[in-house]
């Protein structure tokens, strides 16, 4: 069984990382459109990393919540019914 406290901090990571990607993606735009096209490179890059992370992210979170339905579920078929 998955511990509540691992699934909050994954549900709290994956509402707030497209937060950073939205900031990421828009910050990369204005260096773009200010022609600092290294800086805009270099954001874009570090959007596209969080892009990642946050898939992983979701994918973690989707695995842990299985688990700890596979489990509550054994758990119900082996308590004696009354």
């Amino acid at each position: 069984m998955i511990s509540r406290k691992l699934l909050s901090s994954l549900l709290i990571i994956a509402v707030l990382l497209p937060i950073a990607l939205s900031v990421s993606w828009g910050v990369s735009q204005l260096l773009a459109a200010m022609q600092d096209w290294k800086w805009a490179a270099i954001v874009q890059r570090t959007g596209l990393a969080v892009a990642v992370v946050w898939v992983v992210v979701l994918v973690s979170l989707l695995l842990a919540l299985g688990i700890n339905a596979v489990a509550a579920d054994t758990r119900s078929d082996e308590s004696p019914d009354s």
